[in-house]
């Protein structure tokens, strides 16, 4: 090729190359006037024209400048509604301002015309006052006519006593009703003595009791204990016996390691929970019934826990006494929901099943004497009582 057609060749392409960057460059700085929404059309030189005909494919998107607004003019725009504003609320200001001062006039006015007619009506009320009580109005068109306000600061004659009255009706009622709370607190406390009294009572009921005589019961007599059935029941309770501690397999023995095999605190016994010595060892034999037996002998010398007896069979339990007074400690049994239970007492245990009793100021002379085997027929006696057959 000569270099004549190359150099025609490589301007055609130049020339092509930069219409096609001034059409390019025309589209996307054009003014929006000049802006069109249709899609371009590229055409290259030589070539069949390109349509984008599908919105995804749109090549270009013409770009409307930013154009400032016309300065000034929203400043201006605004200052005169800000004014116009003000001027209407100015306007309904001074409206407002003139009808108060109107209605403070009217009120004003109103003020001075009742001030003068009350003057008019003292001066009326004086002049009759000093003319005589006869010159004073007592009708009632007379009273009508004056003012309300006038009318109602004029009690009524009758007015100033039932005002009195009901000032004393009330003091009356608050005088019955302190009354009526110094009566409940009186019989509060009468109540509380009362109950105090009852507490102490039984006590000092058994204190005036002389020791010879007898405590009758609530069922006539039929259940009475005295002083000589006493006697009787610890004399063959240690008539023909040995003494000693109970036999190894007795119920009266497993009763007393059961209750008295422990500690006694102030808070309760504690029974013992540890190996029994036996023997054998691991159950119950001399060894644990002789600790059980001092443990007995220590609590009826100086009973740490006392039940109430004494009185009667079936008296209320607020009527019975711990302490009777005859100087007898009492071992008697009693069915319990945890079987057969036994308690020490220092009265009659009327209806229980007595089992053992000493003088406590000498219980060893019964422990010396005592039969273990009356003792256990006592289990199925009621002492001071029906007989109640209890399994």
């Amino acid at each position: 090729m000569a270099p004549s057609a190359n150099r025609m060749l490589v301007s055609a392409v130049l020339a092509a190359a930069t219409y096609s960057a001034s059409q390019l460059i025309t589209a996307f700085v054009a003014s929006p006037a000049a802006a069109s929404t249709q899609p371009v059309h590229l055409r290259p030189r030589g070539s069949v024209a390109l349509q984008a005909t599908d919105p995804t494919q749109t090549l270009h998107t013409p770009y409307t400048p930013y154009t400032h607004p016309t300065p000034y003019t929203p400043v201006v725009l605004e200052i005169a509604l800000y004014s116009e504003a003000l001027n209407k609320a100015k306007l309904e200001l001074e409206q407002k301002f003139q009808e108060s001062e109107a209605g403070r006039q009217g009120l004003q006015a109103r003020i001075a015309e009742l001030q003068a007619r009350i003057a008019e009506l003292e001066s009326q009320l004086a002049a009759r006052a000093d003319s005589g009580t006869s010159a004073m109005p007592t009708s009632i068109n007379s009273v009508q006519s004056l003012p309300q306000a006038a009318a109602a600061a004029i009690p009524p004659p009758t007015s100033i006593n039932s005002m009195q009255q009901q000032q004393q009706l009330q003091q009356q009622l608050q005088q019955q009703k302190q009354q009526k709370q110094q009566q409940h607190q009186l019989q509060q406390r009468q109540e509380r003595i009362q109950r105090r009294q009852q507490q102490s009572l039984p006590q000092a009921a058994a204190a005036a009791i002389p020791p010879t005589h007898t405590l009758h019961t609530r069922g006539g007599g039929e259940w009475d204990i005295s002083d000589a059935d006493i006697e009787k029941f610890y004399a063959e309770l240690t008539t023909g016996g040995k003494g000693g501690d109970p036999p190894k397999e007795s119920v009266v023995g497993g009763l007393i390691v059961k209750f008295f095999h422990g500690e006694f605190t102030p808070q309760g016994f504690k029974r013992y929970a540890g190996h029994w010595k036996g023997p054998p060892p691991g159950n119950i034999g001399k060894k644990d019934i002789a600790v059980g037996m001092d443990g007995l002998k220590v609590q009826m010398k100086n009973p740490m826990f006392v039940t109430k007896g004494g009185v009667g069979y079936g008296v209320d339990e607020t009527l019975k006494v711990v302490d009777d007074g005859k100087g007898w400690v009492w071992l008697a049994a009693e069915m319990s929901p945890g079987g057969l239970a036994i308690e020490l007492f220092k009265s009659v245990p009327f209806g229980k099943r007595a089992l053992l009793v000493a003088k406590q100021s000498d219980v060893e002379e019964m422990f010396s004497k005592v039969n273990w085997a009356v003792a256990l027929g006592n289990i199925e006696k009621t002492f001071g009582g029906p007989l109640i057959k209890q399994r």
